[in-house]
């Protein structure tokens, strides 16, 4: 039985080697496996704060642009008012 024991001592101490160095080889593994997902997320994360910077900046000329429209349409109105009133007064001349 002395042997048998010792085989088994030998065994449960291996095992035990075994699962130490196969977690630190595990977790090390991991750790290279991440550190580019880790680069990716923080290049993901700058492009998505500059797209927002983008997106407003587009918003605030959107915005002036309105105001412009907004300019062009009023002219545009009174333009047209005064044709009016033109055609009207060459229309009465001609009668």
């Amino acid at each position: 039985m002395g042997i048998g024991k010792s085989i088994l001592r030998r065994a449960v101490v291996w095992l035990i080697l075994g699962l130490i160095g196969g977690g630190i080889a595990a977790d090390l593994w991991w750790r290279q496996a991440t550190r580019g997902t880790d680069k990716q997320v923080k290049q993901l994360q700058t492009e998505i704060d500059s797209e927002k910077m983008r997106a407003q900046q587009l918003e605030s000329k959107l915005a002036e642009a309105g105001g412009e429209l907004r300019q062009l349409k009023e002219q545009l109105a009174a333009e047209r008012n005064l044709r009016r009133r033109y055609e009207d007064l060459v229309t009465r001349g001609r009668k």
